[in-house]
């Protein structure tokens, strides 16, 4: 389970690779690993805060790396 951000610090995407996306924080503190953080994403729909990725790596002090986050899924789950 992922906590959102407690702080509601405001960050800014500023690279995406792949599912990876970088998200660059002014204020000092990055949110902690595991962190929800919500963006909105109009590829997706207008919906605001219709994507969540988590905090997955500190990449110096103002930067975090994330990725979409999704619920536990088991092994051996069936796939078509």
């Amino acid at each position: 389970m992922i906590a959102t951000n407690p702080s509601n610090q405001q960050g800014k995407v500023v690279q995406v690779i792949g599912p990876v996306v970088d998200v660059k924080f002014e204020s000092a503190g990055l949110p902690e690993i595991n962190t929800a953080l919500t963006l909105s994403n109009p590829a997706i729909d207008a919906t605001p805060d219709n994507l969540v990725i988590e905090v997955a790596q500190h990449l110096g002090e103002q930067t975090c790396a994330a990725w979409p986050w999704t619920p536990p899924t088991a092994w051996c789950a069936a796939c078509r």
